[in-house]
């Protein structure tokens, strides 16, 4: 029963898998919730694009199925092009995943196809969301420089935030292609606003003559001033937004838990202790990724992104559920109906 308990909390069936707030079985629109022995595992039925299944069992200790989801858009993948400056950030990330499983890094080649399978590993081999998100955390620390967390504390020290957020959106495009495929800036969505709702100026050229102008104005206390500020500036999240246009990790890895669990929330919680919120929105039906700088990421119980069956061509259905053919990975009985296996 342990075990079966650690291995969906592993990643192997990653829908809903970060354990929410809720503490008993329920049903409620194809949701079950099931708490055993300190673990809370979810699973949530997609219903605009998957149907949970129960296949009934004539003792306990049979499975049930859920139907899995064919992700992704159904045009042809992009072809890349790696050059030797990709090559070697690949096999500097899969060497640090390699260290991350206790495999030989010293063994890896920097072939895309072979770092996403041990990206997989990587997931798939946890016992718990947290360990899995931990070993994500560790290996994008271990690929930046030491210096850097004190540099970008320094960084946001010094400067407005939403100045911050729009440099960093502005650098994403160009560090990350060599993994996640090409990216462009764009303003934060209307459907993930930004936590601050003031108007940003342009550029800092423009915020420095208006704040050269509200000193040397006349009259009040100075309000209208800023009312006037705020009229002429952008909309807020102004160019504080990325988009990667459709996200190779996700494509070539075909697995929501690499994506949520060495991506998303990595990244997220990486930011967040530098002191810059970022929350990084992933589409599993054109695999595009958003990332918005500025916006404190809902939790996991409430991120529509955890909301999703796995993957069809993930390898760990695949294994899970017989052949290259599989339409469904199993779950244990328990997990549906709250029968204790």
């Amino acid at each position: 029963m342990e075990a079966t308990v650690a291995a969906c909390a592993g990643f192997r069936v990653p829908a809903r898998c970060v354990a929410g707030a809720e503490t008993s079985t329920s049903r409620r629109a194809g949701e079950v919730t099931k708490r055993s022995r300190g673990h809370h595992v979810t699973f949530r039925a997609v219903e605009s694009s998957t149907r949970l299944d129960r296949r009934r069992g004539s003792r306990r200790g049979d499975v049930s199925a859920f139907a899995l989801k064919r992700a992704g858009p159904t045009t042809p993948k992009p072809t890349y092009n790696d050059g030797p400056i990709d090559r070697e950030l690949l096999r500097a990330f899969h060497a640090r995943v390699a260290s991350e499983l206790g495999e030989d890094p010293s063994a890896v080649t920097g072939d895309y196809d072979a770092t996403m399978r041990a990206c997989v590993r990587l997931v798939s081999s946890a016992r718990t969301p947290d360990q899995a998100q931990a070993r994500g955390e560790r290996v994008l620390r271990s690929l930046l420089p030491r210096w850097f967390p004190g540099f970008f504390r320094l960084f946001i020290a010094l400067f407005p935030r939403w100045f911050v957020a729009r440099h960093a959106a502005a650098v994403t495009p160009m560090i990350l292609p060599w993994l996640v495929g090409p990216a462009r800036v764009i303003d934060a969505p209307d459907d993930l606003p930004v936590d601050d709702r003031g108007r940003p100026p342009a550029n800092a050229l423009d915020s420095l003559l208006a704040s050269s102008s509200s000193l040397f104005s006349n009259g009040g206390d100075g309000d209208g001033d800023e009312d006037a500020e705020d009229a002429k500036g952008q909309a807020p999240g102004y160019r504080q937004g990325v988009l990667l246009e459709r996200c190779r990790v996700l494509e070539e890895g075909g697995c929501a838990s690499v994506c949520l669990n060495v991506c998303k929330v990595p990244t997220q919680n990486f930011f967040s202790e530098l002191g810059l919120d970022v929350e990084l929105r992933p589409d599993y039906e054109t695999f595009e990724c958003r990332f918005v700088y500025g916006k404190k990421p809902p939790p996991a119980g409430e991120d529509p992104a955890f909301d999703t069956p796995c993957f069809a061509q993930c390898s760990i259905s695949k294994s899970r559920g017989g052949g290259a053919g599989a339409t469904d990975a199993t779950l244990p009985r328990w997990a549906v109906d709250g029968v204790d296996g």
